[in-house]
């Protein structure tokens, strides 16, 4: 009976690994969807356990799949997983399930696979590649990382746009880089983008634009601090510091709607 063995790894390399052995569902050389469901379901209860027990900073692991005797056939290291699991149906509730599961460390922000990768970096990226709808988990994904020392989160940014072109989805993405995803680059990315098509996009879709910006406002707007200023400054501020890069692509009546969008949440926020 082939088996497959998981080496994990917590808080750096020099760290006892944990080791979990599980039997394979079937002695071909590829690990099928009940395999890759398995070794989610253990990555998760274990990461899930870690952190009951100790602050985390670092997961990684390794997985290695054994023959009867054995012999090694294949070793996947956790950079390569998730191209396994996204050629199985099913399991992206699961994927997503791993991303949350890794998505609060030692430094109140995502664990880290390592010094150059968030976790879950992998897995989301598996799921946004394959399909347009998992942009949103995407963002939210972004959200929970430590985007004041970014690594390759632009890059990704721009090769999910560069797949799909600009659309709705790829509009919300861009427009969370302005505020809940800004990060290091945000702004740096934001003026590219424009130049890669952006500013197009939006001069003929300005309702949309308004109706997306006004949905990552709504989640952003207590991080902001809008109670903490009048609604003048509130406003004057994302229109100067946040949004300051669309004024030539607005319309006269998009930015009327966006003030109006703005000072809904201001007063809502502050009359609670």
């Amino acid at each position: 009976m082939h088996t497959i063995k998981i080496s994990i790894t917590v808080n750096g390399t020099d760290a006892p690994a944990k080791e979990t052995i599980l039997n394979k569902s079937s002695n071909t050389a590829f690990l099928e969807a009940p395999d890759t469901q398995s070794i989610l379901s253990t990555l998760i209860t274990t990461v899930t356990a870690v952190k009951k027990e100790q602050k985390v900073y670092e997961f990684n692991y390794t997985i290695i799949h054994l023959d009867a005797n054995q012999n090694i056939i294949n070793t996947i290291d956790c950079y390569d997983f998730f191209d396994e699991v996204i050629k199985h149906d099913g399991l992206a509730s699961q994927i997503i399930a791993y991303t949350k599961a890794t998505d609060h460390g030692e430094y109140d922000s995502r664990i880290w696979l390592d010094d150059e990768t968030p976790a879950g970096t992998c897995a989301i990226l598996a799921l946004v590649t394959k399909d347009i709808k998992w942009i949103p988990e995407y963002i939210t994904f972004l959200r929970t990382c430590d985007l004041d020392h970014e690594v390759d989160q632009s890059g990704d940014i721009s090769t999910i746009i560069e797949q799909y072109g600009w659309c709705e989805a790829t509009l919300s993405l861009a427009i969370s880089r302005l505020f809940s995803c800004h990060g290091q680059h945000g702004t740096e990315d934001i003026e590219q983008l424009l130049d890669n098509g952006l500013s197009n996009f939006v001069q003929e879709n300005n309702q949309l634009f308004a109706q997306k910006l006004k949905e990552e406002i709504q989640y952003t707007s207590k991080a902001l601090s809008v109670a903490n200023q009048s609604k003048k400054s509130y406003i004057d501020a994302i229109f100067k510091d946040d949004i300051a890069l669309f004024l030539d692509y607005l319309q006269d009546k998009t930015i009327t709607s966006i003030t109006n969008d703005l000072t809904n949440i201001w007063e809502t926020i502050n009359n609670n």
